[in-house]
């Protein structure tokens, strides 16, 4: 019987190293777009914006291994959680998935994209969806707190020439869209 939990668990017993293990996943309400599909870290500016190509992630075959796992649908190994300790409480929403897994990696385990697997997301409805204050608010103060927990002084001083220049940028646009 196929079983995304199964699958996941299997794949994560592949070899002692793996942290984490993320499946493909969908926009709940669009399908056929693809909400996370193994995201990069821009250690410049702290973005998660780069994934890595489709077509790529489509035609792997095998596990990923990629630069942090999302907790939206995640399957764990015990002793990730041992090594790296839970989610940090500061972050509530947006980048405390990101920063347990700089520190699983620092602990020596990796994060995986299993890319095989589907399930589907309602993206940001906690925080009140896509594009709402909300969301903004947590995105910009946690990239902020992800920073400058875990870049180092050179990489600190780029993103805060990039996080003033992005924030006008995209305060603006909220403004001229009569966002309040």
């Amino acid at each position: 019987e196929h079983s995304i939990i199964n699958e996941l668990k299997n794949s994560i017993e592949q070899g002692p190293e793996i942290g984490a293990v993320n499946p493909i996943i969908a926009n709940y309400s669009n399908p056929k777009s693809y909400y996370f599909y193994g995201t990069k870290i821009d250690r410049g500016n702290g973005d998660l914006c780069s994934q890595y190509p489709k077509e790529y992630v489509e035609q792997k075959k095998g596990l990923l291994d990629i630069d942090f796992a999302t907790w939206c649908a995640v399957f764990i190994r015990k002793e990730a959680i041992q090594k790296t300790g839970l989610l940090d409480e500061q972050f509530f929403a947006y980048y405390e998935d990101t920063d347990w897994s700089i520190r699983c990696k620092k602990s020596g385990m990796k994060t995986f994209l299993y890319p095989t697997v589907l399930v589907y997301h309602k993206v940001s409805k906690s925080t009140g969806g896509n594009f709402s204050p909300g969301v903004y608010f947590y995105l910009f103060r946690n990239r902020l707190i992800f920073m400058r927990k875990n870049a180092n002084i050179i990489r600190k001083f780029q993103f805060s020439i990039n996080y003033i220049n992005d924030s006008a940028g995209t305060y603006v646009r909220l403004l001229k869209s009569g966002a309040r």
